[in-house]
């Protein structure tokens, strides 16, 4: 059967699990390393079914674990069913590729309506559309990041409860730390596309307070001292009383995040420093890096939406391009201002600027 791949019976004899009944008849009578995995899952929750999605040799599988209780609703074994998804996925591909081109037929059908109706449109009502097209898109987007995140809080939580149990192999351990990894990059990669349908709609709130940034520049520093020192460098901040500006505290944090944390990605070996300075009414915070630094060419697009430096260097750094454009609507929002000051190969020096509160 090529739907059902796996199905056997596992019986708990001494607390050891051993297979009772399976489609393979060698089975019967072993034990496999993996069931034990299995128990410990059933053990947490006998009256819960667990689904666990596999990929072995690029195929989809979905492997089903169901506790079985006997009279006293003690754990007595558990039942593994393994159901290939290989049909089913060549199915949705064949049926989206069709999708695919059908979308195209349209979109170039379309077209050449508007090309031959270009001088009977009112240009007027055309902008308006366009702004609602435009709305709904980034709607569309705001829902399916929102959606985003719901299973991705719960992979993350099935991953840590894994994890907790006892037993796992080097092998399972790294294939949790692999997951985990990945659910906080989609997160963040989610955060990002929120913040980015936001502020394009102008949806995002500000709450302004009057504060001395110190204390957040610091708790950034601390946040992100441990990637630092990860990858041997030296993180510098002399923190000291500053003057209160009119900032939304979360969201400076944000963007100093994004700041600092670009500046660990882009520095191979160095330091990170965070100077500040006030000077005619402005507070001026400095973080500057000894890393790859930026060309004069790559300064004028560093801030648009999308723009990643593309370089030998740089190929193997992780990144949306999303990053700098959000720090620096953000700090704009917020009255600030953003510049950069570089030569290729020689670091780079972010500055922020915002007026001091009086």
């Amino acid at each position: 059967n090529e739907i059902l791949a796996e199905i056997k019976l596992v019986r708990l004899e001494d607390n050891v699990p051993k297979i009772a009944a399976s489609l393979r008849k060698e089975e019967i009578g072993t034990t496999d390393e993996a069931d034990q995995q299995y128990l410990a899952m059933a053990s947490l929750n006998p009256s819960s079914s667990f689904i666990i999605e596999i990929f072995p040799e690029g195929v989809r599988k979905w492997k089903a674990v169901r506790a079985i209780l006997d009279e006293n609703k003690t754990l007595s074994g558990f039942l593994v069913t393994e159901i290939s998804m290989a049909e089913s996925d060549r199915i949705i591909a064949e049926n989206l590729t069709r999708a695919y081109y059908f979308l195209l037929i349209i979109l170039v059908a379309i077209l050449l309506l508007l090309i031959r109706q270009a001088r009977l449109i009112d240009y007027s009502k055309l902008y308006n559309r366009l702004q609602e097209v435009d709305k709904m898109k980034d709607d569309f987007i705001s829902m399916a990041a929102h959606e985003l995140r719901t299973p991705l809080t719960a992979i993350k939580g099935y991953a840590d409860l894994v994890s907790e149990v006892k037993g796992l192999s080097e092998r399972d351990k790294d294939n949790l730390a692999i997951i985990k990894i990945s659910a906080d990059r989609l997160n963040s990669l989610v955060a990002d596309i929120l913040d980015v349908s936001r502020l394009s709609q102008g949806r995002l709130v500000f709450n302004f307070q009057a504060v001395d940034p110190s204390d957040i520049i610091k708790k950034t520093i601390d946040s992100l001292k441990v990637e630092a020192d990860s990858r041997g460098l030296e993180m510098k901040y002399e923190r000291k009383a500053l003057p209160k500006i009119s900032i939304d505290p979360i969201r400076f944090e944000q963007a100093l995040v994004n700041l600092v944390g670009n500046a660990i990605k882009y520095t191979p070996k160095g330091k990170i420093e965070v100077l500040t300075e006030e000077a005619k009414g402005k507070l001026y915070i400095r973080i500057a890096d000894t890393g790859l630094g930026i060309s004069a060419e790559e300064q004028r697009r560093l801030f648009e939406k999308f723009y990643r430096i593309q370089t030998k260097e740089t190929q193997e750094i992780i990144g949306t391009g999303l990053g700098l454009w959000i720090t620096k609507e953000l700090i704009e929002k917020m009255g600030g201002m953003i510049m950069v000051e570089s030569i290729k190969g020689m670091g780079a020096h972010f500055i922020i600027s915002f007026s001091v509160k009086t």
